[in-house]
């Protein structure tokens, strides 16, 4: 059966396409008619917005003001309007082609998308392994919670859309000939990515210059290649001094840890920092670690005040005053990164999900954890499998384990993190079916 799906996938791909498309639109205005009705009102606001998608609310009402500023002609205001929420650009000028104000006209772009990432993934699953496990990979664009945030207003789909081509293209760059193809693609992934969270910038950059360095050494590109991917994401770095986290429900706060440090280091070595003996050397890198210990203390406590009544809180105590404070909270941070939602909080009351939304994380969250087993299954066997993918990968562990630093709530890490599971999902299933045909082999099934 498998494989008569895959032949038909690749035999009849526009069919395939066009087929998800209405798919995607018909949940849609389902979920749109039940957001509108009293059917489930506990879990929306009768208006068309879903309580799980709180920041949809926001993003709609600052498109509508949006939209009259470009009924009014003033694009120049327009465009300077809202800066760190650019996904409402989008919202706003559909709003103003359409003369439709309604949540569910962004499906002409939202559907789209998530059709994209699914062919993004599709492919790059491709060119690591097989049709068979690329099929099985596309159940994580089936998961309910990926499915619904994919219909609202939100800022996920399109990360997730960027994070999918960046996977295709940076796998398509590094397995074939680098070309202008799959240089765009990436290029297309960091603008879609850098654009719904600018805090992510110095992560990519700093993976992505160390891999293409050593694609540089190890791998058959040229000076020139690697400049292509790196110019843009220094390019990037420059561009974005400041960096915004409402992201992380911190409204108006912004992160100017690096920056200073970098200030206070470069003007130390004008005054000849060579001379600095080794204790004022120590001196100065405590006070660096100091202040990196209380910014990520601060990012804490703002979303914890931020989401006072929000259910699901970790650790909302828990503050960073040194560096050895960080490194003893970190098995920590990867558990609550990693691994929640817990077992507990599969059967308890959402506030803003109800029993339902607990019930199909949990769901969700059995699923993940036996794609994690499969994925370290694969990290024991064949560590070679995911060297294509490293910088990707390398990626979403820094911030998955940054996220249980810092947002000391189940719900956001776990809506949070969503797109950065994509690698885990990817080489997970490809280690469970390693562990089943194992399995079968040693019990003489097979």
């Amino acid at each position: 059966m498998i494989d008569s799906i895959v032949h038909y996938i690749n035999s009849r791909p526009i069919r395939v396409l066009f087929g998800l498309i209405l798919f995607h639109m018909f949940l849609s205005v389902i979920f749109s008619l039940i957001a509108h009705s009293s059917i489930a009102d506990h879990l929306h606001d009768g208006e068309g917005f879903w309580h799980f998608a709180g920041d949809a609310t926001l993003y709609h009402r600052e498109a509508i003001i949006q939209t009259q500023l470009l009924n009014d002609g003033l694009w120049l205001e327009w465009f300077k309007s809202y800066k760190y929420h650019l996904n409402t650009k989008a919202i706003s000028i559909l709003y103003w082609l359409t003369s439709v104000e309604n949540p569910l006209i962004f499906e002409l772009i939202n559907g789209p998308l998530w059709v994209v990432s699914i062919v993004s993934i599709y492919k790059s699953s491709k060119l690591l392994f097989n049709d068979r496990t690329a099929l099985y990979v596309m159940i994580f664009f089936f998961q309910p919670s990926i499915l619904m945030s994919s219909m609202q207003l939100l800022r996920d789909p399109i990360l997730i859309a960027g994070f999918s081509i960046l996977c295709y293209g940076w796998l398509d760059f590094y397995k074939n000939k680098p070309n202008w193809r799959n240089v765009i693609l990436i290029y297309i992934g960091f603008i879609l990515i850098f654009t719904m969270r600018s805090y992510l910038i110095p992560i990519f950059t700093i993976v992505f210059l160390f891999s293409l360095i050593w694609c540089f050494m190890v791998k058959n590109i040229s000076f020139f290649q690697a400049l292509l991917i790196i110019i843009p994401l220094f390019v990037a770095v420059q561009s974005n001094n400041h960096v915004y986290l409402g992201d992380l429900g911190i409204d108006k706060v912004i992160l100017d840890t690096v920056i200073p440090i970098k200030q206070e280091t470069s003007s130390l070595s004008k005054q000849e920092t060579s001379s600095l003996s080794k204790q004022e050397t120590s001196s100065l890198s405590k006070e660096i670690f100091e202040k990196i210990s209380i910014r990520m203390s601060g990012l804490r406590t703002g979303f914890f005040n931020i989401n006072k009544e929000s259910g699901s809180k970790i650790d909302s105590e828990i503050t960073f005053k040194n560096l050895s404070e960080i490194l003893n909270y970190l098995p920590i941070a990867m558990r609550n990164g990693f691994l929640s939602p817990f077992p507990k909080q599969w059967v308890e009351e959402g506030k803003q999900t109800g029993f339902i939304g607990r019930i199909i994380s949990g769901f969700e969250t059995v699923i993940w954890y036996f794609l994690l087993s499969g994925f370290l299954y694969v990290i024991i066997r064949k560590p070679y499998i995911v060297t294509p993918l490293a910088p990707i990968l390398l990626t979403s562990i820094v911030i998955i384990i940054l996220l249980g630093y810092v947002v000391p709530n189940v719900g956001a890490i776990y809506r949070m993190r969503q797109g950065f599971m994509i690698p885990f999902f990817i080489f997970g299933m490809y280690g469970v079916q390693m562990i089943i045909h194992s399995l079968l082999t040693k019990f003489g099934v097979r």
